[in-house]
């Protein structure tokens, strides 16, 4: 007896995450990429509570072809407001995000990670509320990381700082590590 199965649905070639090779840029440092626009909206879906914000708004996804350095390391990805000139001419965008082919590619990064790489980008996004009393500081806004940090410090002190602290649970969720690593 023959059992039919259907075959899952695959996603257009366009919807696939894949980090672009350096011929596909031509003579760009920069092109625009409906699959990351694509994801994101995806995960905008997936994540209201984080993303709502963004259903209105026009966001700019991109590819750059190379990431360079800052501060020794590699910069996989940015999120920036748009303004000025930028604005004009990704007509009215309030954001745009680029993710660096080169670092990408050379991380060796899988489509989850390049997904994962997306959702922090999306992460630094925000709209944030003016204050009740002047009704100043409104409007969009990038959200900084939630802690900065060195292994060694972590490795030697555990979490003694309050911004080590509050991302302790999320670590836990993820199965990164036991209440006996974080120094409690």
């Amino acid at each position: 007896m023959t059992t039919i199965t259907e075959e899952a649905p695959r996603e257009a070639p366009w919807m696939v995450l894949r980090v672009p090779s350096d011929a596909e840029f031509g003579d760009d440092e920069f092109f625009a990429s409906t699959a990351l626009a694509h994801r994101a909206e995806v995960l905008e879906e997936r994540h209201p509570d984080l993303f709502g914000h963004l259903a209105d708004l026009k966001v700019v996804y991109l590819w750059k072809k190379t990431g360079g350095r800052s501060k020794g390391k590699g910069v996989s990805s940015k999120t920036a407001k748009a303004s000025g000139l930028v604005k004009h001419f990704s007509e009215h965008a309030a954001f745009v995000i680029w993710l660096a082919a080169d670092h990408c590619r050379g991380a060796g990064y899988t489509e989850r990670q390049l997904e994962a790489l997306l959702f922090h980008e999306l992460c630094h996004t925000t709209v944030a509320e003016a204050d009740e009393e002047t009704g100043r500081g409104g409007g969009l806004a990038l959200v900084p990381h939630d802690v900065e940090m060195v292994g060694a410090e972590v490795e030697t002190y555990g979490l003694w700082c309050s911004d080590l602290r509050s991302v302790a649970p999320a670590f836990r969720q993820a199965g990164l590590f036991d209440a006996d690593d974080a120094g409690e």
